[in-house]
């Protein structure tokens, strides 16, 4: 029995060649099935086999013939993976630096190795803690070195206490860290201490996030020198509180008012009410508003409509708010055991949260992994290839070159990240021939300058790449001479 070679590649008259095979064999197998058939009963079996053979024949083209076709789309899939894993991972590259930038801005006059050191140690606060968004960590790093005047070691104590914390809420660390810095600064407690009594307050007010502590934190900064006899600890619980009581009966969920209305009412209590802390001299201005010694329209001269309510009751002494103030101070208190319970129990404390958990861990994983030596490396790449589109984009005039568009091809599909560099580089180069031979018109002019700024930065992108590549082949060799 004859058969059918098959050779099927991207020559589509070659294809038509075979499906032409398989035409003809097709022909002869109806022609034979005829011939058969008019065969006694006896000889069926052999019409069967000889059947079957040309059946199996055919199927097996057909299934060769499928098998390419589900190959190469199989193929294109992974190699359009590829291409979107890459350009995730050079967008995720890009993100982190620009938090990375922030970082460098605020941790003053270091040297390359020291930013460099603190930007890995920020890292592995991430990986202690279960964190999946570095960009926000970073972005918090930088404000709590703002709070602290670029103190490196208080910033990886506060990331280290209140991380665990915000794995559910990444954008909202920074705005707490920040705050927590600030009481940190009022309240001379250790990080630990201080991120328990930010929590004890923001329980204790109305505000619906801890992101909003920032106004907390701020009212206790502006407040504290308003009460000079009570210790740094006592000072900060003491406007914690008050910002609670005060923002639950104003109905304030931001706490912006409430910040402002707090400060003021602790000028106030400086400056009619004596000595002591909030309770002493909120009872003396009581006392001396009820008896006539202190004019009420004075007292509550400067308060804004959204808290003037709250405030006067207050200086009335009327018995809910009054009592809700006093046992609102009685506990704002700052418990690390109650602290570190909370942290444990956003990990643990159910099925849901367990798998929230190692959720968040296995995103911070990919991250890591995307961020690495090569995650760097595929993020330059994605700047030659930005470069090498914009320049196909932006080009006005119709070349030979921009018909065919810039693909790379999918035998790349496995190539270097500098190779694939230099392939766009290749790409541009070639635009920016087929445009030598357009004339010299403005806009063709215009167009020469676009493409050849485009293809120094393609340039720039392999320099540094070759240059990285260097650098860890140097260190690798350092490390193996080491170890010998």
């Amino acid at each position: 029995m004859s058969t059918v070679v098959q050779k099927f590649d991207a020559d589509g008259k070659s294809v038509e060649r075979e499906l032409e095979k398989m035409r003809r064999e097709y022909d002869k197998l109806f022609a034979k099935m005829e011939g058969v058939a008019r065969q006694s009963r006896k000889d069926a079996k052999a019409f069967q086999k000889e059947a079957g053979d040309y059946v199996s024949s055919l199927a097996s083209m057909a299934a060769g013939y499928l098998s390419l076709q589900q190959a190469a789309a199989l193929f294109n899939t992974e190699l359009q993976r590829r291409i979107d894993l890459e350009k995730r991972t050079g967008e995720k590259n890009v993100s982190v630096a620009s938090s990375q930038a922030n970082v460098r801005k605020m941790i003053g006059n270091v040297s390359t190795n020291e930013f460099q050191g603190f930007l890995g140690q920020i890292q592995n606060i991430q990986t202690d803690s279960g964190f999946s968004d570095i960009a926000q960590m970073n972005m918090a790093a930088a404000a709590v070195l703002s709070a602290t005047g670029s103190n490196q070691k208080i910033t990886t104590e506060i990331l280290a206490a209140v991380a665990p914390v915000f794995r559910d809420t990444p954008d909202q660390l920074a705005t707490f860290a920040g705050a927590v810095a600030d009481v940190m600064n009022v309240t001379k407690t250790d990080a630990r201490s201080a991120a328990a009594l930010a929590l004890a307050g923001t329980a204790n007010a109305r505000i619906e996030s801890l992101g909003g502590f920032s106004n907390v934190a701020q009212a206790v900064g502006a407040g504290r020198t308003l009460l000079g006899d009570s210790t740094d600890q006592q000072a900060g619980e003491q406007i914690m509180a008050l910002f609670g009581t005060m923002s639950r009966f104003s109905k304030d969920k931001e706490g912006g008012p409430t910040r402002t209305a707090v400060v003021t009412l602790l000028q106030k209590l400086e400056q009619f009410g004596g000595n002591g802390g909030v309770l002493e001299r909120l009872a003396s201005v009581q006392e001396q508003l009820a008896t006539g010694k202190i004019n009420e329209g004075e007292l509550l001269s400067g308060f804004e409509k959204t808290s003037f309510g709250t405030v006067r009751d207050l200086f009335r002494g009327t018995a809910v708010i009054n009592e809700d103030l006093k046992a609102t101070i009685a506990s704002t208190k700052g418990s690390v055991e109650q602290f570190n319970a909370m942290a444990s129990d956003l990990s643990n404390a159910t099925p849901q949260l367990q798998a929230a958990a190692i959720g968040q861990r296995v995103d911070m994983t990919t991250e890591q992994s995307q961020l690495g030596v090569a995650g760097g490396d595929i993020a330059l790449l994605e700047q030659a290839r930005k470069a090498r589109d914009a320049a196909f984009a932006e080009v006005r005039t119709t070349t030979l070159r921009g018909l065919f568009g810039a693909g790379e091809g999918a035998i790349n599909a496995n190539a270097t990240e500098l190779d694939k560099a230099q392939i766009a580089r290749e790409s541009t180069q070639q635009l920016l021939g087929s445009l030598s031979y357009m004339g010299n018109s403005e806009s063709v002019r215009a167009d020469r300058e676009l493409v050849a700024k485009q293809l120094k930065l393609i340039d720039e992108v392999i320099a540094t790449l070759k240059a990285n590549a260097k650098s860890r082949n140097a260190t690798a060799q350092s490390a193996t001479h080491t170890e010998r």
